[in-house]
């Protein structure tokens, strides 16, 4: 069975594989404070490069207050165990923490696409009734319920729809010609998360389709355009075949985009596995990254 969200292409494999990455098997609470009921580790000794890239993306740790000074990490059956006094207090506490996978029951209603839980909720000082999403309450969903929550949360992370599908035949076999190596990955989904912009230009580039899977540095794909005979060019026309890439002021790249005609760039906007390969207007691409601490310089083989 074939599934969309925002028209790029998911099939049931891809999303059995994101529920299994999504729901860590292992909580991660955030405290302001030390914390007596769980066993605590300082925020000041937790390096995020050596954290798996799952559980950073699952958390949205990125968006985790500053004010976290420490974690504890649970077992989801250990957290049910609790008193429901002390989960309501963990709960609140990562509320405010901004730590991901928490719900207001009333927006979890609607991702799951259900009237109403009949599920624990922590109620906050606002009267919001906030859920945890844990292993032990997603094991107790059906699959198909599983299925929808992925989809429509997928949803939130992508902001555009598909260019893809409204292209004429004319426009999508001009594109096909360009790059046919790139043809499978048009409007789909990795089953993991990791691979990013500079993997998918690589894989443009060399059509080496192992990069595409690939959490690759800025730095990296540099290398693999010199080594393609790329370099940069003082022009702000592009043409089929080349490369955008974006640095910050610190002169890091930090984003790339493949020209595949003068309208349309081959682009991932991010390392989720919710960021689709994608085919995007130029234009549109400019935009989004065209931010007044970034530049964009263009590479030509």
């Amino acid at each position: 069975m074939v599934m969309n969200i925002n028209g790029y292409t998911i099939d049931v494999d891809t999303l059995r594989n994101w529920g299994r990455r999504l729901i860590p098997e292992v909580e991660w609470f955030y405290f302001a404070d030390d914390y007596d009921s769980l066993p605590m580790e300082s925020m000041d000794s937790l390096d995020y490069s050596q954290v798996p890239i799952d559980l950073r993306t699952s958390y949205a740790t990125w968006g985790i207050r500053k004010n976290a000074r420490f974690y504890s990490k649970v077992a989801p059956e250990l957290f049910v165990s609790l008193e429901k006094e002390t989960q309501d207090d963990i709960v609140r506490q990562q509320w405010e923490l901004g730590r991901g996978l928490l719900f207001t029951l009333e927006d979890l209603c609607e991702l799951l696409q259900v009237p109403t839980l009949d599920i624990p909720a922590t109620t906050l000082d606002t009267g919001e009734e906030i859920i945890l999403l844990h292993r032990v309450l997603w094991y107790s969903l059906s699959e198909k319920t599983q299925f929808t929550f992925l989809l429509n949360y997928g949803a939130l992370w992508i902001d555009e729809q598909s260019i893809w599908k409204g292209l004429s035949a004319e426009r999508k076999q001009a594109i096909s010609n360009q790059a046919p190596h790139l043809q499978r990955l048009i409007d789909t989904f990795s089953f993991k998360n990791g691979p990013n912009c500079f993997a998918a230009v690589a894989t443009a580039v060399t059509k080496i389709q192992a990069y595409k899977d690939q959490w690759m540095q800025g730095e990296d794909l540099l290398l693999i355009l010199e080594r393609a005979e790329y370099s940069p060019v003082d022009t702000t026309e592009y043409k089929q075949g080349n490369v955008f890439v974006w640095f910050n002021q610190h002169k890091q790249p930090i984003h790339a985009a493949y020209v595949l005609t003068g309208n349309y760039v081959f682009n991932k906007h991010g390392q989720t596995m919710f960021n689709p390969w994608q085919i995007l207007k130029i234009e549109d691409v400019l935009a989004s990254w065209g931010q007044t601490d970034t530049s964009v310089i263009i590479f030509r083989r």
